[in-house]
This record gives C-alpha cells, sequence and structure tokens, in this order.
C-alpha cells in the first residue's frame, strides 16, 4: 500500500508540472497575440493618416493650380488670393517662403526651375517652376507628413 500512495503523489506531481506548463504556454501566446494586435492597431493608424496627409496635400495641389489658372503669367505670387496673412494673400516676405493653407490644413512652396524657394516679393508665376505642398495629420500623439512636388511646366 505504501507502493501505490508513492504512485499517487508522483502522479498528482506530475500533474501539477504538466498544468504548469500549460498555463505558461498559454500566457505566452496571450501576450504575443496582445504585442500583435497592438503593433497592427499602429500600423494601421499611421496607414490612415498617410491616407489623410496624401488627400491634403492632393487637395492643396488642386487649390493653387485652380488660383493661377487664368491668370496672367506677369501676376505677383503674393498678390494671389491663396494663403493666410496678407489679408489672403500670400506672403512672399517671409524668411521661409512657406504659404499657410487653412482648409486643408498644408504649407505651400514656390520653387523656382532649380527647385530652390522663391522668397522675393517681385516675384510672378512666370519665375515659379514648381510647387511643393506638404501635408500633415495627426491623430492623438502620432503625426504624418506627405509631400508633392508638382511641374508647372507644360511640354508641347
Amino acid at each position: 500500500m505504501v507502493k501505490n500512495n508513492k504512485n499517487n503523489k508522483n502522479s498528482k506531481g506530475s500533474a501539477l508540472v504538466f498544468a504548469m506548463i500549460l498555463i505558461a504556454n498559454a500566457i505566452i501566446i496571450v501576450s504575443s497575440m496582445v504585442f500583435l494586435i497592438a503593433i497592427q492597431a499602429k500600423s494601421s493608424g499611421a496607414l490612415y493618416l498617410t491616407t489623410v496627409a496624401f488627400q491634403q496635400v492632393d487637395s492643396g495641389v488642386e487649390h493653387v493650380l485652380k488660383e493661377i489658372n487664368g491668370k496672367p503669367f506677369t501676376t505677383r505670387i503674393n498678390n494671389l488670393n491663396l494663403c493666410t496673412g496678407n489679408g489672403g494673400g500670400y506672403d512672399i516676405n517671409s524668411s521661409t517662403g512657406k504659404c499657410v493653407i487653412n482648409d486643408p490644413k498644408i504649407n505651400v512652396y514656390f520653387l523656382s526651375s532649380s527647385q530652390s524657394v522663391l522668397k522675393d516679393s517681385s516675384t510672378t508665376i512666370e519665375d515659379v517652376g514648381y510647387l511643393k505642398i506638404v501635408g500633415e495629420a495627426k491623430l492623438g500623439s502620432s503625426k504624418v507628413s506627405r509631400s508633392l512636388r508638382v511641374s508647372l511646366y507644360t511640354t508641347p
């Protein structure tokens, strides 16, 4: 009978070890799933913000091109009704040459054919070779920026 009792204790110990191994595996699997879900959620949020930022940039390009369309090439870009400052006109005298459009919130830069930012108040549409549009989307602490460079040159 002593032998039987010893086997019973060994089988109880084995069952306890087996249960602990199962619980440890379950904890590892659950924590891995939580980690993967967190990564997926962050990735999904970045993809959403990227899409929003790109849509803002595309909208900004259309907005600027619509404002330029039909204007004489001798029109000064600081006389265009585009950006905040100067009563809605573009403030070409700023040190950055940045034009901020509030709806949607984007930054516009007028670039020369050599792609340097135009900052001179006498700059005309004819002097502009490219537009650089930068859009930014935020969600909580996440922020994504996207930009486009658009040529204003036409090819025959």
